[in-house]
């Protein structure tokens, strides 16, 4: 189950980077897909400033779940093909996005950009 697991996350975060980093013409909408397998991720704000986490819904739509201050974490139950994207509080600036896996625990929201789990 493991070696899946791992193979379905290598394939999750090749896509996690090639959405969050490629440039497209804009006819491209990411959206979440319909799931069965639910997981819990912990989002923690390492940055300087404050966090904003938004769910990409199923029409493509970005609704806006909390607010995280320096420091901050909130566990949220989400489905592992569910979309998300952290943007800085103040200039909505993307700073990470992340697609859970089935093995994440935390999602680190740094400097890097690279909402990895540890």
């Amino acid at each position: 189950m493991k070696t899946a697991n791992r193979e379905v996350n290598k394939q999750l975060v090749n896509f996690q980077k090639e959405i969050f980093f490629s440039n497209y013409d804009g006819t491209l909408q990411l959206r979440s897909q319909r799931g069965d397998t639910q997981i819990e991720i912990e989002f923690v704000n390492k940055l300087d400033e404050m966090v904003v986490v938004y769910w990409i819904n199923y029409e493509g739509d970005e609704k806006e779940y909390f607010e995280l201050q320096l420091g901050e974490s909130k566990k949220q139950k989400t489905y592992v093909t569910h979309l998300w994207i952290v943007k800085k509080g103040k200039s909505k600036e993307p700073v990470c996005s992340i697609i859970g896996r089935v093995d994440d625990e935390q999602i680190l929201i740094e400097a890097s950009g690279d909402g990895s789990g540890n």
